[in-house]
């Protein structure tokens, strides 16, 4: 039987395409837009706010995710402004204490966690690690831009 680890890994292989960088073939813009929407009402109303937003082909371009999500710092235990990224690809998404592959997961409260993941999956969306994200990048594509699973998924390219 196989563990959370090589279904996640057989996952983003799966999805993995040597020609479609930025979103997949079969990408559906208004299917996308509106888990977008679904998970930002569920966030908002987890976290008592008004999250901010970038998300869209026409504000996120040159990407191969689709939007971000930022929970403010007053809204949050730990006082740390909180951004969930959702790529174009899965539906998938990851969250950290800030923007980039760089940031990290240490500083997040178990509670403000909990409020994210409850409603990334209620919204339908498989979380990736973002310790997973930051593996050199062994796919299929051949890009210059393609690091890390990070930028296969989650960045500008």
């Amino acid at each position: 039987m196989a563990d959370a680890q090589d279904l996640l890994w057989t996952k983003l292989r799966e999805l993995d395409s040597p020609t479609h960088l930025e979103r997949p073939a079969d990408f559906d813009e208004a299917e996308a837009a509106a888990r977008f929407v679904i998970l930002v009402n569920l966030v908002d109303a987890a976290f008592g706010c008004e999250c901010s937003t970038d998300a869209g082909p026409a504000l996120i371009q040159d990407a191969s995710f689709y939007g971000d999500l930022r929970v403010p710092a007053a809204a949050t235990y730990t006082g740390h402004e909180l951004w969930i990224r959702v790529s174009n690809f899965g539906p998938m998404a990851t969250f950290s204490s800030g923007p980039g592959d760089a940031a990290d997961m240490a500083d997040i409260a178990r509670s403000d966690r909990d409020r994210i993941e409850n409603a990334l999956t209620s919204a339908g969306y498989l979380l990736v690690p973002k310790a997973a994200l930051r593996n050199a990048y062994d796919g299929r594509a051949n890009s210059p831009f393609l690091y890390t699973w990070w930028s296969r998924y989650f960045d500008y390219l």
